[in-house]
């Protein structure tokens, strides 16, 4: 749904990614000068498109209300072929945390998380592995998540704070769950 959107509102962008591959050519090594200048026009294409073309889906608003209901923000984050045997990618990809679950905020925020798969902190850590063929763009996958956190209001100091983690349980939301149990 995002490779349409992006199709349907950013048709320049296409052309873009050519010239991006185009630039790179075979060098498989590092980002050359010109990509790396291709690169920041993607990226601020991507961002505008989904400022200026609110994402919308029947799924997203549905769960944008529940999320609403329960007095919480979103997780919006990257997701797919970032950490597997052949790639270690976490973390090269943006995480936007505490989204407002509206449509305007939820697609800005997908649109910084879609653009972070063509920063060159991505994809220099995709030419390491080898294995990862930075010239196919079109797999930008975005993940959006409940945020469950600890209230923190009333604490006199940082020690007071309860340290979080992540775990992911069956329902589909990330729950930040207390480091002492």
């Amino acid at each position: 749904m995002i490779q349409a959107h992006l199709r349907q509102h950013a048709p320049s962008l296409h052309e873009y990614l050519d010239t991006f591959i185009q630039a790179q050519g075979m060098t498989n090594t590092e980002l050359t000068p010109d990509a790396k200048q291709i690169l920041a026009t993607i990226r601020a294409e991507i961002q505008q498109c989904f400022i200026e073309q609110v994402f919308e889906t029947d799924e997203l608003t549905e769960f944008a209300s529940k999320v609403k209901c329960t007095d919480s923000t979103l997780m919006v984050r990257s997701s797919g072929e970032e950490d597997s045997v052949e790639l270690a990618n976490l973390g090269r990809n943006e995480s936007i945390a505490a989204v407002e679950p509206d449509p305007k905020n939820i697609s800005a925020a997908i649109g910084k998380v879609g653009a972070s798969y063509f920063s060159e902190k991505s994809l220099a850590q995709r030419l390491l592995s080898r294995r990862s063929d930075i010239t196919k763009p079109d797999f930008i996958p975005v993940l959006l998540q409940r945020m469950v956190v600890e209230p923190i209001h009333g604490f006199a100091d940082d020690e007071a704070i309860i340290s979080s983690d992540v775990m992911y349980t069956s329902d589909g939301f990330t729950r930040w769950i207390n480091n002492d149990w």
